[in-house]
């Protein structure tokens, strides 16, 4: 904090005090024991803080103005990208599993006669057929086979990571897989920037005003930097294969298939989520406005008496987001056009009335009425609105509140 130096310089005019304020921090959460899908630790989330401003005093200090700007980065942020994380490995076991539960049941391999006619443009389709697995359509010939295959999907160095393999013992065949060695988590970075005034005046020796505004926005950047290009490289693979129309559950008679179904749904999810990337965050509310009163009666009849009441403005924050199709033609949420919750004004009162019991004693008494005008009234408030437009999840408004407290000091 420096001050202006009134000695060397001289005074300012106005009865003005002139200062200003730089702040920086870094900090970070020890987070050992997380891992990325490749089995590498991950860094400990960082964070940067970094504060600027300067405060103005007039009229001998009777007001007050202070503006600050700040940037705050938040490094290394964990996500689990939409509860997709865990899937973008870990789809094999459920592939593999898939083929192992119809050996276990005796399945034939190869469809019979009737359902071998059956392609993806007849009708029904080959995925609707009653028997035999889809070994025909990817050209294996035993369920070995039928393994290897579907052991194709991930990268190499990622197979050896995990080294998938299917183990027969005791005539039961399982699937296992190496664990990794820590807690699965990924990544994304935050930047948060903003600006503050503060304004607190003394206006006559009876009314003293306050007023706050804050202005902030958050930008994502860098979400799943090492899972998101490895889901869409296995998606690469699995159509490579020739796997990507293939059924994942060939004796269920479910139409579900390894990569038009399955891993769609994955990689639909995490480019929901990256999607986000170099947008401000609408679900942070933009702007917030405090105003607070209050006028002291200090002669008469009334002396000792105060009252006051304050203004609580924050401004529409982002409840959920209609759909769009991307340039893969799956369903993302169209971020730039958010469907907004409501914005929010509240306001609080106060009567507050001082006075002395004898010599010693001095009494307080205090009667505060909270949230005694709501903006939106009784109405509840959407915080989750589905892609519709219907509202999913709501918050009741805050109840209006009455305190009346006594004080006494001596």
């Amino acid at each position: 904090v420096g001050h202006y130096p009134e000695n060397w310089l001289g005074d300012l005019p106005f009865g003005m005090n002139l200062s200003g304020h730089y702040y920086e921090a870094d900090s970070f959460q020890p987070s050992g024991g997380q891992v990325n899908v490749l089995n590498q630790p991950l860094a400990n989330p960082l964070g940067t803080t970094k504060e600027w401003g300067a405060t103005v005093e007039l009229f001998d200090s009777r007001v007050s103005i202070r503006y600050n700007k700040f940037e705050t980065v938040n490094a290394n942020s964990r996500t689990n990208l939409g509860g997709q994380l865990g899937e973008i490995v870990g789809r094999q076991t459920f592939f593999l599993t898939r083929i192992v539960d119809a050996e276990d049941s005796g399945l034939s391999l190869f469809p019979s006669a009737e359902d071998a006619l059956l392609t993806t443009t007849t009708n029904p389709s080959n995925r609707q057929r009653l028997t035999g697995t889809d070994a025909d359509l990817i050209g294996v010939n035993s369920y070995a086979e039928y393994y290897d295959r579907l052991l194709q999907i991930l990268p190499p160095e990622v197979q050896a990571i995990y080294n998938y393999r299917i183990v027969r013992e005791g005539g039961l065949i399982e699937v296992f897989r190496n664990p990794l060695s820590g807690s699965l988590q990924s990544t994304r970075d935050f930047v948060a920037t903003g600006h503050e005034i503060d304004i607190v005046g003394q206006v006559t020796k009876n009314l003293t005003l306050s007023l706050n505004v804050a202005q902030q926005e958050t930008v994502t950047s860098n979400t799943g930097p090492v899972a998101i290009p490895l889901a869409l490289e296995i998606m690469d693979r699995i159509r490579n294969q020739g796997l990507y129309d293939i059924r994942d559950s060939p004796f269920q008679v479910e139409t579900g298939a390894i990569g038009a179904s399955r891993y769609e749904a994955v990689l639909r999810t995490l480019r929901a989520e990256k999607a986000l990337d170099g947008t401000v965050s609408p679900e942070q509310r933009e702007w917030r406005t405090n105003v607070t009163a209050r006028y002291d009666f200090n002669e008469g009849r009334l002396a000792g008496l105060s009252v006051g009441g304050s203004l609580r403005y924050q401004s529409a924050i982002a409840a959920g987001y209609p759909t769009i199709l991307d340039e893969f033609g799956d369903t993302v949420p169209d971020v730039a056009n958010p469907r907004l919750g409501p914005e929010e004004l509240n306001g609080d009162m106060f009567l507050r009335y001082r006075t002395k019991l004898g010599e010693k004693i001095r009494w307080t008494i205090q009667l505060n009425a909270r949230n005694l005008y709501r903006q939106n009234g009784s109405d509840d408030i959407p915080v989750t609105i589905n892609p519709d437009g219907a509202v999913a999840v709501i918050r009741i408004p805050n109840e209006r509140q009455f305190f009346l407290t006594n004080t006494f000091s001596f």
